[in-house]
């Protein structure tokens, strides 16, 4: 893998994290980035990529879906660390308008 590859995909955990600590404050932010690489394992299994670079190439259209399923298998597990269910959407609201910066950089 590419080292450009796996900086850019840690920046985006990262990111991610940030987006969800700020929404809420009480979640420890190295197990919020742990719920979102189970959702990119799964997420990788579930739509047959061996990794997250196999993505690299394809049509945003397809990053879009890979991107939307990441969030719905990750959204399992921050549930059931205690992300709060009410703050659901606005997370995902959030993380898919941060997600439409990373498809056009």
């Amino acid at each position: 893998m590419q080292a450009t590859g796996v900086n850019k995909q840690e920046q985006k955990i990262e990111v991610m994290a940030d987006i969800l600590s700020q929404l809420h404050s009480g979640a420890s932010k190295l197990s919020l980035k742990g719920a979102f690489r189970l959702g990119i394992k799964e997420t990788l299994a579930n739509q047959g990529f061996n990794s997250w670079k196999e993505l690299a190439d394809k049509p945003i259209a397809i990053k879009k879906t890979f991107f939307t399923k990441l969030l719905d298998e990750s959204m399992i597990h921050l549930l059931k660390m205690g992300f709060p269910k009410e703050l659901e959407k606005e997370a995902r609201n959030a993380l898919t308008k941060e997600n439409d910066k990373f498809l056009h950089n």
